[in-house]
Order: C-alpha cells, then structure tokens, then sequence
C-alpha cells in the first residue's frame, strides 16, 4: 500500500527573496497631486404644489377582499406638509396640523374623514390617470428627524390609507406608479 500524497507547500520549494534585487533598488514614486473631486450641486426639490394638484409619494398598494368577497385596494400615501398645502387638505387633517405644529406631540391620529375624490396623475400638468371615490381609512401625522447626505432636520410627515374598489383601472395605475412620486 503507498501512502496518499500531502497537499500543500510541505514538498514545494519557497524561493527565498533576493536582497539586491528587492531591497537595494526599491521603486520610488512620487505621489502625484490629484484634482479635488467635485461635488455636483444638490438639485431643486420640485414644487409641492404644481398646477392646483400636490404631489406626494406612492408608497405601497395592498389588494384584498371585502367582507361581501368583492374586490377592494388600500392605497397608502405619504407626503411632507408644509405651508404650500394649507386649504388643499381635508378639514379634519388641517385641523389636527394647526394643534400638531403649536404643540410638542410627536404623533397624531386625525379622524372622521368621509369619502374623498382622489385624482391621480403621473405629473402635474396632465390629466388625472385615475379618478376614483375612495374611503380615507386611516390619516397619521407624526414628526420625525429625516436623515440624509450628512444632515438631519424636523419634518411634519402625513400618511393616508385610502380604500376603493380594485378594477382594471386601479391595477394598472398601481402597478406602473408603485413606488414613485404622483
């Protein structure tokens, strides 16, 4: 029986280093100067209000069903309130600002909000993609500290739960502007 052959460097030779090629006449190079990195300009954030209509991110969209077995869609929102909003906004949510920005509260729940007429559009100068009657489920206003590129500041942050009936139209606009600002 012959034995297995070991792996490895045990039977290999290491080289050792030669002193007057390695060390003797090392490489010197001198640090070239680069140029400063520029750093482009933060771009202007677009209007809140454009043409009559707000703007405001598209965050998720959730199908289900009612407890009839008909098809429904909620439909979340979030947007940053600032005074370009006022008299655009239901009246219980305006009302809870008013108190929210006076205060030290850090979250407020608006209720009593009826059904609402929602026009959604890709941008603000067309014609509604989606015109639909829709339930306001749920409204929260909360203060929060936004992080980003080295700074952080106070932000008053709205978020809308809307409910409607999930047809073809709803789908399609839900699916195309998922995750984008309408």
């Amino acid at each position: 029986m012959t034995k297995p052959k070991r792996k490895g460097t045990m039977g290999r030779k290491v080289k050792p280093l030669n002193p007057k090629k390695d060390f003797e006449n090392p490489i010197r190079k001198e640090p070239e100067q680069g140029n400063l990195v520029e750093i482009p300009p933060e771009p202007a954030r677009s209007p809140v209000v454009q043409h009559g209509k707000m703007s405001a991110h598209f965050v998720r969209f959730v199908a289900d069903r009612s407890k009839d077995r008909n098809p429904v869609v909620f439909l979340d929102f979030s947007l940053e309130l600032e005074d370009a909003h006022e008299g655009r906004l239901p009246r219980e949510i305006e009302d809870e600002w008013k108190h929210f920005k006076k205060g030290s509260v850090k979250r407020t729940d608006p209720s009593g909000m009826g059904p609402q007429n929602l026009k959604l559009s890709q941008t603000s100068d067309s014609e509604p993609d989606l015109a639909v009657v829709a339930a306001m489920n749920r409204a929260v206003i909360s203060r929060i500290t936004q992080k980003g590129k080295g700074k952080e500041r106070k932000v008053i942050r709205l978020q809308m739960r809307f409910l409607t009936a999930y047809t073809a139209d709803v789908d399609r606009f839900c699916r195309n502007n998922y995750d984008e600002t309408v």
